[in-house]
């Protein structure tokens, strides 16, 4: 079994179990149609990624990522589970809440949804639009051997981060973020650059070697870097200010919270020396960067070294108008070589869970003996 559908399975496979466990069995001849049939639907669509099924399986510039997975592995689970069928939604709804919302208000939403966990993980609760999974996650995964705990084989952190501010887990984490900085290798080459920088120090001084060289080199396509290294600088702080909830996230609530109490000011070195980074990393930034193409740029090797998500590193990797190798590194670590509140203890090269699995109250309303 390839990579790919074990990570299919563990998406789909277990998340339907949620949505048909304890629902009412197929009646005999279910298989055959005289009885009970359990349909089941799934909006793959998402945030930043869509599962959903392309039309054509033929890779072409207007389709450059052909994808069925979901729907092989629909039908696989309906094959196994007679009496349940699975459909995959032709058209995606997850990203229009002005539709999303009336459909779950009349439980006429998909059963599993695909939402972003970061903009909307608190906007069901105190509603019955979501189905809450913590129980599930506190049991075995039986497509996975041996596992005893599902919530397991996720991230620590980064699951922790999905949890509602009731105390309820109403996500199913599978799509993580990659994030980091993509570069230009030719222009490394041409500035004398013969390693990817690790510390923020050494990103500095790749900096000077390529603008030295007469390279523009760098540009963000949006402030991911600036949000990273606001996060190792504050990370000493985050058990004192984490409180109103409790998540290992400071939200913007808890920020004004310290700075309304004193626990911060805009004269804390930590927020000095952020803001003394950021404007560091702009002295080469070219006259009207802000009305760049940032992506288009580094693609006709017009800069050095832009941030980026998974989804532009793909895009660029197989742009077919790039005439240059690529490489890839994670930010660079703040070290105390640059600032006294440095720190190693972050992650690097992933923004965490984003765009997660819901099963919500249709799947209820369409079978199940009990609420969940």
């Amino acid at each position: 079994m390839n990579s790919i559908k074990k990570l299919g399975l563990l998406l789909l496979g277990a998340t339907l179990l949620f949505a048909v466990v304890d629902c009412k069995k197929p009646e005999a001849g279910a298989a055959t149609g005289s009885g009970k049939i359990i349909t089941i639907v799934v909006d793959g669509g998402g945030d930043a990624v869509n599962y959903n099924s392309t039309a054509s399986m033929v890779k072409s510039d207007a389709n450059p990522y052909p994808y069925n997975e979901l729907e092989k592995l629909a039908k696989e689970y309906s094959d196994a589970n007679p009496g349940v069928v699975v459909q995959i939604a032709e058209v995606s709804r997850t990203n229009e809440r002005d539709v999303l919302v009336p459909l779950l208000r009349s439980k006429k939403a998909p059963e599993i949804i695909f939402q972003n966990m970061g903009m909307y993980k608190n906007s069901e609760v105190g509603t019955d639009y979501i189905v809450p999974v913590t129980k599930y996650l506190n049991e075995p995964n039986p497509y996975v051997p041996g596992n005893r705990k599902w919530s397991d084989l996720f991230i620590g952190p980064w699951f922790k981060v999905t949890q509602s501010m009731d105390g309820e887990y109403r996500f199913v984490p599978i799509d993580s973020i990659p994030i980091g900085i993509i570069y230009n290798k030719d222009l490394f080459a041409k500035a004398g650059i013969t390693k990817e920088p690790e510390t923020y120090q050494e990103f500095d001084e790749v900096l000077d070697k390529l603008h030295a060289a007469g390279i523009t080199p760098y540009l963000p396509i949006a402030a991911w870097y600036n949000l990273f290294i606001e996060g190792s600088l504050m990370a000493d702080k985050v058990d004192e200010l984490d409180v109103l909830t409790k998540d290992g996230v400071l939200d913007a609530e808890e920020y004004a919270r310290a700075y309304e109490k004193g626990l911060l000011s805009m004269k804390d070195p930590r927020i000095t020396d952020w803001f003394i980074l950021m404007k560091e990393r702009t002295r080469y930034y070219p006259t009207g960067w802000q009305q760049a193409d940032v992506i288009t740029a580094f693609v006709q090797g017009q800069i050095a070294m832009i941030e980026a998500l998974g989804v532009h590193m793909r895009m660029i990797n197989d742009d077919k108008n790039r005439k240059f190798d690529v490489g890839t590194f994670p930010y660079p670590l703040v070290t105390t070589e640059t600032s006294r509140f440095g720190t190693s203890s972050v992650i690097r090269g992933n923004a965490g869970y984003s765009t997660c699995w819901q099963i919500t109250n249709s799947a209820v309303e369409n079978g199940c003996k009990r609420q969940f």
